[in-house]
């Protein structure tokens, strides 16, 4: 309330990618936020059965990423940021607000 939105159509936006993060080659904060954000997305859009539906989906492609992300790239560090992401992810569940009430229903 009491802000303007103004548009700019002649207006460009550059945008570099992960410029505050610093790098670590052993564990990616990236990777851990990714992996924690996307769950707590998934939580937050999707009512509980939905989301438990599509759950072991997720883990299983990520699962896959980690393994290929090991054996391919000997990135070991991948496989700690994911296990990170999904501890941050459990435990912060009680501190998000509970899921939204719509439904993939609404996408389709």
């Amino acid at each position: 309330a009491g802000y303007k939105i103004i548009y700019t159509p002649s207006s460009i936006v550059y945008h570099k990618g992960s410029v505050t993060m610093k790098a670590n080659r052993s564990i990616s904060r990236q990777d851990k936020f990714s992996f924690r954000n996307k769950y707590l997305s998934f939580w937050r859009n999707l009512p509980i059965h939905e989301f438990l539906i599509v759950l072991p989906f997720m883990m299983a492609y990520d699962f896959i990423r980690v393994v290929k992300n090991v054996f391919l790239h000997g990135r070991i560090g991948f496989a700690v940021a994911y296990l990170l992401g999904l501890f941050d992810f459990v435990f912060s569940l009680d501190k998000v607000r509970t899921p939204r009430k719509g439904s993939l229903k609404d996408f389709w």
